[in-house]
């Protein structure tokens, strides 16, 4: 099999910035990073350390996650813990005082999270709870929440959780910044058609009239740097058309050196928690350039009811203990505006 250069996954150019601005808000500040070990935690941390702040503080769940980061950054703290472990939390930002913050950690793996939505809502709207919990209390100048596009008009449970932790984040006046699906990362369909096609065959799309905006690693970790500068808002990348699983596929077996004869593709059905196509913003939405190239910053017209919201985030964690069903029933009211 023939190396794959992700950049030639991309129907567009790679797009890149000027690191002026992020240089001056790194140099020399203390950073904390959640999720550091993750797809994106771990260029998160690569690209800071490189910025020479004064303390880089990395949390994640995984001890070999963690183990893995550090290597990157070998002068940084890691802290083994779970961003639902709201007591350690704030442990941790009592010693090492973070005045960034950049919140990755979450579970995203739509079909697993379906199956198992408790731990999805525990981690990602509890766990982004608790870390602007810890941030505020300590003072923190800079957070950002990594979003995703699933989170708009949310179809499964992962997305509901992201959308939730985002009006989250828009209550409390922090940054959010959407990705669309990150070529390369843990869990998505790059690594998977690779092992396919290192296997012989065949290559599994979910359907043939798939969509999904896509942006590399690299765009991903600068786009949050950027944000990261900037006022608190919601802010998207400029990706171009979104692109078809199947056109993608195809250039991965032909990038690989087989013809569609040698490498057949073929659709199994979407899973649960799935849907043909992502959008980046909601109809009520609408959307501005900024002076930062390639980002665009997202206003909503719709206000969040704060007298309704967190009364319902309460019930969504007095039925943690409930059945799944029951759950996800708070879970949707909360999404729809208490509908």
């Amino acid at each position: 099999m023939r190396p794959i250069d992700l950049r030639d996954l991309l129907p567009r150019r790679v797009t890149t910035y000027d690191r002026m601005a992020v240089g001056e808000l790194i140099l020399d500040k203390s950073v904390l990073i959640t999720g550091a070990g993750g797809s994106i935690g771990s260029e998160l941390t690569r690209q800071v350390y490189a910025l020479n702040p004064w303390r880089l503080t990395l949390i994640d769940n995984c001890e070999l996650n963690l183990y893995t980061a550090m290597e990157t950054a070998p002068a940084a703290r890691g802290y083994l813990t779970d961003v639902r472990d709201e007591e350690e939390l704030f442990r941790v930002f009592g010693l090492e005082e973070p005045q960034i913050v950049f919140h990755a950690a979450a579970l995203k793996h739509v079909p697993i999270v379906e199956n198992n939505p408790i731990e999805g809502i525990r981690t990602n709207i509890f766990g982004t709870l608790n870390v602007i919990g810890a941030a505020d209390h300590h003072d923190v100048e800079n957070f950002v929440l990594i979003s995703t596009d699933k989170a708009v008009d949310p179809c499964g449970v992962m997305g509901m959780t992201k959308r939730v932790a985002e009006m989250i984040c828009h209550v409390r006046n922090k940054t959010i910044v959407r990705f669309g699906n990150v070529l390369g990362s843990s869990g998505s369909v790059v690594p998977l058609f690779e092992r396919q096609i290192r296997k012989g065959g065949p290559v599994t799309i979910t359907h043939p009239d798939m969509v999904r905006y896509f942006m590399s690693v690299d765009e991903a970790v600068e786009l949050v740097l950027q944000a990261a500068a900037a006022e608190p808002a919601t802010y998207i990348l400029n990706m171009g058309a979104p692109v078809r699983i199947m056109d993608l596929a195809t250039d991965m077996v032909r990038l690989a050196g087989y013809t569609a004869d040698e490498m057949p593709i073929l659709p199994i059905g979407l899973r649960n928690g799935e849907r043909l196509v992502e959008h980046l913003t909601f109809d009520y939405e609408v959307t501005a350039k900024t002076e930062m190239p390639h980002i665009t910053k997202v206003f909503s017209r719709r206000e969040i009811d704060v007298n309704g919201f967190f009364p319902l985030v309460e019930d969504l964690y007095s039925s943690l203990n409930d059945t799944p069903k029951q759950t996800i029933k708070i879970l949707r009211r909360i999404v729809n505006g208490g509908a």
